[in-house]
């Protein structure tokens, strides 16, 4: 067998290792009932048909919690299952790191003054959660090539920008539930800082008819989308746009930027060490305590003192490392500071999309990863990558040194 059971979970799930490299993944059997008088459930119907195949290509990206590729049809030692009936079996992404939620509950390090969590952390979240967002968004995936770095680094592979376009039939996809909880992470496997980022719990997902961007991408927040035709969605988004929070709260369109924004908010929890309030009205006061003195709509402040208000344009500034300043505590740089900002300006608004954003801010987590203290002892996976490819060549080399003796 390519792959055996070393835990069994539950009934008909198991985490499992592949032979072959000694990869661990979630087995996860799929049977449909032999009694034909049992009703099937939608996802059995849909590999029934085949979506299995389709949901693993939509799924296959680094960063989001993917169907391996391969459906096993055949028995898997400790999972049960004959020649003459075998079962199907799914293999999915197993994320031994935990959640975002989980870490937040039992954080390794209290909140300071100068910040939370440790800026490397921060980036890998970021970056990780903009290339799931560009890909559900838009159907863009990064390319990577090798390109120079620092003498104590040697060399590494690089993100190269503006290299692909985004797919002419992509159907953009919105995730509709971007929460700590549905963010997980992977121990790292290599000599990398931190583990993969995965973006996973695709139950409220909705895939929006809108190809090629020939109109913009929007739906509501929840399924009540299915009751709603397309173009009153739509519209809901324009009144949006010069109504604002006098929308009833149930007929506000939510877009790419609602997602954007709901990264800025985790963001500004791993930054903060504490929750960003509501977008729009506090449930408690009815006010907003987000305040974005730039906005057109913005709302008076709060009067009340039920939660702290936050003003974007000055939260920041505390926790915001000078380029020339000797680090004091915890400081973020610059730019992470900015691309926080810029985040938590895009909630319902569909102009910004995140491959803009990861264009426009990946230099400045290069110059934080090339220029400071933590970011020079910080390794990616683009480092990791290096390296492995690094000890493949040597590893040739030796075997043609062997050969020749």
């Amino acid at each position: 067998p390519r792959y055996y059971v070393y835990k069994q979970l539950a009934d008909g799930l198991a985490l499992v290792r592949r032979i072959s490299d000694g990869e661990s993944f979630i087995a996860h059997t799929f049977e449909t009932p032999r009694n034909r008088d049992v009703p099937l459930t939608t996802a059995q119907q849909l590999v029934q048909r085949g979506a299995g195949v389709a949901a693993a290509n939509v799924l296959n990206h680094e960063n989001l919690v993917s169907i391996n590729t391969e459906v096993i049809n055949y028995p898997l030692q400790g999972l049960g299952g004959s020649y003459d009936q075998p079962k199907r079996i799914l293999m999915w992404d197993w994320c031994d790191g935990g959640t975002l939620e989980a870490l937040f509950k039992n954080p390794p390090l209290r909140p300071t003054d100068g910040g939370f969590l440790p800026e490397g952390l921060i980036w890998e979240v970021a970056l990780g959660m903009l290339r799931a967002l560009q890909w559900l968004h838009e159907g863009i995936r990064d390319v990577y090539g090798v390109g120079p770095g620092l003498a104590f680094r040697g060399g590494r592979c690089i993100r190269l920008r503006s290299t692909t376009t985004p797919e002419a039939d992509w159907l953009p996809i919105l995730h509709r539930d971007i929460r700590p909880e549905n963010i997980f992470l992977q121990q790292p496997k290599g000599i990398e800082s931190y583990g993969a980022v995965k973006l996973g719990n695709f139950s409220n997902a909705y895939v929006s008819g809108s190809t090629g961007g020939a109109a913009p991408v929007v739906a509501m927040e929840k399924d009540s989308t299915s009751t709603v035709r397309l173009a009153q969605v739509r519209a809901r988004r324009a009144r949006w746009a010069t109504e604002g929070q006098v929308l009833p709260q149930n007929e506000r369109p939510y877009t790419i930027g609602t997602e954007l924004y709901a990264l800025g908010a985790i963001l500004y929890h791993m930054m903060r060490g504490k929750a960003l309030p509501a977008a729009e009205e506090c449930v408690l006061c009815g006010c907003n305590h987000v305040i974005d003195p730039a906005a057109a709509t913005n709302r008076p402040r709060c009067p009340h003192t039920c939660l702290e208000d936050v003003d974007i344009d000055q939260v920041f500034e505390p926790l915001r490392q000078q380029q020339q300043q000797r680090p004091v505590g915890r400081r973020y740089s610059a730019g992470l500071c900015n691309l926080l900002h810029l985040l938590l300006c895009l909630n319902r608004s569909g102009d910004v999309h995140a491959s803009h954003v990861l264009d426009s801010f990946w230099s400045d987590y290069a110059w934080w990863a090339d220029n400071t203290a933590d970011g020079r002892l910080h390794r990616d996976l683009f480092d990791d990558i290096w390296f492995r490819k690094q000890n493949a060549r040597r590893h040739r080399a030796e075997q043609l040194e062997a050969a020749r003796e």
